[in-house]
């Protein structure tokens, strides 16, 4: 396929960072979990849109800046690809992807757990898809899957 044809869709990574500025092996994870689904959406000519990269690898810490950044990201998204965890920034961002109607492709290691029973009923407001991973492969092919959705 010729992908310079193809117009690029925006694809938003929402993942905890937080929670791991003070563990730097949950960093180094978190990075290559994240630079996976970059290079994997990069190959089907999508863009994609990830504060813990943009920020360098670390987390920024004024909601000032990443609070309108994120919102704005959620609503010009094509789709959003959550890594799920015990975070409220994540949960926010998933009520705005629910809120404009975006698809979410939610990657859970090792087995689907829903936190909440919100997130158990996100799928009656907006197409959700829930994964389960247990390394880089799995993700290539989850995030294949679900570009594949967004561009039928």
């Amino acid at each position: 396929m010729n992908n310079s044809k193809i117009t690029p869709l925006n694809i938003f990574i929402a993942t905890s960072i937080t929670n791991k500025l003070t563990r730097p092996k949950e960093i180094a994870k978190l990075r290559c979990l994240v630079e996976t689904i970059e290079r994997t959406a990069a190959k089907n000519s999508s863009i994609t849109l990830c504060a813990f990269h943009q920020e360098g690898w670390a987390g920024e810490e004024n909601p000032e800046v990443y609070v309108p950044r994120d919102y704005g990201w959620c609503k010009a998204c094509n789709g959003a690809i959550i890594l799920p965890e015990l975070s409220y920034g994540v949960r926010i961002e998933e009520g705005w992807l629910t809120a404009f109607h975006k698809p979410m492709l939610r990657l859970h290691e090792k087995a689907v757990c829903h936190q909440s029973h919100m997130e158990e009923h996100l799928c009656q407001v907006a197409a959700v898809f829930d994964r389960s991973f247990t390394g880089p492969l799995d993700i290539g092919r989850h995030v294949d899957e679900f570009i594949r959705f967004l561009r039928r």
